[in-house]
């Protein structure tokens, strides 16, 4: 980009020599330690998230504000988040940070999905190449759109399903394994990560019979919440029963105590949730009411992890802040849809939304944030 930038005591670089490590998981650690920092430390409005480390060990994460500049070790690579838009500005501390570092990128916060980089040559020192900045950006626009929930004290949920390129997201008998790559599979497991909880509704519960885990990447298995309906689980043949503390079962106000193993009674944390009747005329649980259940239970990030059914309900509600989809390069001709809404008359009824699409080893993630002006 033929920008440079003049530091004392260095020797002025062009910003193409030097390159930040893309590999996501010399930096993983920071993103999970940034996610701690926000449950324990109160977003501030006039702080700044800065990103240091270098391609030999793992990153590590701060919250800095203009009075509170680090020792960063001058071989480190430095990447700040900026939600004022006004770090270029202040030159006199950008400069002290810049000062300490080899390279060093700004992102630019007006809302949680604007990804530019600032490209100025007083604050702009240094370069990633565009697949690493790419995956990057995808999980710390979540973590910002966590920190504006934080922020305005409400719950935060977002979903992700994977599914062929006809829209389908299992066989017509339910089997779904494996419709998605590994990439995609480890994706998910970040994600799951990233939230408090990870939510699914009976059926996947029933079918997938899902672990909930985070085995293939480092970070704390999340709660797992079960969105039961009218019919009882068969709460002790599921898999996460074993591999986790507490699950907390949604089940519809009124619905009768169930009979349980004494182990089984003091890992389940049972929540009654107000039903309401959907497009077909059958009993559902409230979205809205579930989320505000669970925050009120300590639960404040959740992951809907599907299926289409659950989604769709929580989708039509105007309850999901951002969702996400992969795409398999399969064609199916039959099976279970990703989404089941209303019948509509015109496209101008339709859900639209912002979209940014990404690579997982050769196959396509897309990045949906809804835009607020669609109706169904």
């Amino acid at each position: 980009m033929g920008h440079l930038l003049k530091v004392k005591h260095r020797q002025p670089q062009a910003i193409n020599a030097l390159k930040i490590d893309e590999h996501l998981e010399d930096i993983w650690s920071a993103l999970l330690e940034c996610k701690e920092v926000m449950k324990s430390e109160p977003p501030q409005l006039n702080e700044y998230w800065a990103f240091f480390g270098n391609a030999k060990s793992p990153w590590s994460f701060q919250k800095l504000s203009n009075e509170k500049i680090p020792h960063i070790p001058e071989s480190d690579f430095l990447i700040i988040i900026d939600f004022q838009n006004d770090f270029c500005q202040n030159l006199n501390f950008a400069n002290q940070l810049f000062s300490q570092v080899q390279s060093a990128i700004v992102f630019k916060s007006d809302s949680p999905f604007k990804s530019d980089i600032v490209q100025d040559a007083q604050c702009f020192k240094g370069m990633w190449s565009s697949n690493g900045w790419q995956t990057f950006s995808l999980y710390i626009r979540l973590l910002v759109a966590q920190r504006e929930a934080y922020l305005e004290k409400r719950p935060f949920l977002m979903a992700h399903l994977a599914q062929s390129l006809d829209g389908k997201i299992a066989a017509v008998n339910g089997n779904s394994q494996w419709l998605s790559n590994e990439a995609n599979l480890k994706h998910a497991h970040r994600l799951r990560a990233l939230h408090d909880a990870v939510m699914v509704g009976a059926v996947t519960a029933t079918l997938d019979n899902p672990k909930l885990t985070v085995r293939l990447v480092p970070g704390k298995h999340p709660t797992p919440v079960i969105i039961e309906g009218q019919n009882d689980l068969r709460l002790d043949d599921l898999h996460m029963m074993a591999l986790h503390e507490r699950v907390i079962v949604l089940c519809p106000q009124g619905k009768q105590d169930r009979i349980l193993p004494q182990a089984a009674k003091e890992k389940i944390l049972e929540l009654p949730i107000s039903s309401t009747k959907d497009s077909q005329e059958r009993p559902v649980l409230v979205p809205s009411e579930i989320l505000k259940v669970l925050y009120e239970n300590g639960i404040s990030t959740i992951f809907l992890e599907g299926g289409g059914q659950t989604v769709s309900y929580f989708l039509q509600a105007n309850c999901i802040e951002l969702l996400h989809l992969h795409f398999s390069p399969l064609i199916l001709g039959s099976g279970r849809s990703s989404f089941t809404l209303p019948v509509i008359n015109s496209i101008d009824e339709g859900l639209r939304f912002k979209m940014k699409h990404f690579d997982l080893d050769g196959e396509i993630l897309v990045e949906l944030l809804q835009d607020k002006q669609s109706r169904i």
